[in-house]
């Protein structure tokens, strides 16, 4: 992927990007065995579909340590690609744009830049996500229903955020500027 970036005249610094250990394994299985136990408590099929597994991170962007690839959580070469190209996009809105991660609206651009753009919310990965869930996704608008529920998650875990009604209205606010804005790409291409 850097050397893609490379060969396309752009250049990060190999010193920006590291691959490690995210999570100690303790609290990992710990968050699992909780999730089993609250889903063997639901008798409900349409409410256990509807919880939620614990997230694991694949990835992570920061000014102060750049890039991060959470080694333990990618599954295969193309969730890598699709991480990296995710935190790519924030790498390149941070040193493009100088973005306020403090700032709510700012954060939700970027995570919708970053989902809609790094493939991610490509409709066979989502169509395989949600396949793995039992849950059927609507092919029309897919792509777009994916960027706001993935912003919206991203928005929630901030610590200025006080709610999921929050995040949604500030995801809102600016997503079609931010939707449309596909620098520094021509369009989405996955």
């Amino acid at each position: 992927m850097l050397q893609q970036i490379e060969n396309l005249g752009g250049y990060v610094p190999r010193s920006q990007v590291k691959c490690h250990i995210c999570d100690d394994v303790e609290s990992v299985m710990l968050a699992q065995k909780k999730y089993q136990e609250e889903l063997s408590q639901i008798k409900d099929p349409k409410q256990r579909l509807q919880t939620k597994p614990p997230l694991l991170k694949t990835g992570g962007y920061s000014t102060n340590q750049g890039i991060r690839i959470c080694a333990e959580h990618v599954k295969d070469k193309l969730q890598l690609g699709d991480t990296l190209s995710h935190e790519l996009i924030h790498w390149y809105d941070n040193t493009r744009f100088k973005v306020d991660f403090m700032n709510l609206k700012h954060h939700a651009c970027t995570e919708i830049r970053a989902s809609s753009l790094s493939g991610e919310c490509a409709i066979m990965t989502e169509f395989s996500r949600r396949l793995g869930n039992n849950v059927s996704m609507r092919v029309a608008k897919g792509h777009q229903s994916c960027v706001k529920r993935r912003a919206v998650l991203s928005v929630m875990g901030h610590p200025a955020c006080k709610s999921q009604e929050q995040a949604e209205q500030v995801v809102s606010e600016v997503f079609r500027s931010c939707f449309n804005d596909t620098r520094p790409f021509e369009r989405i291409y996955r």
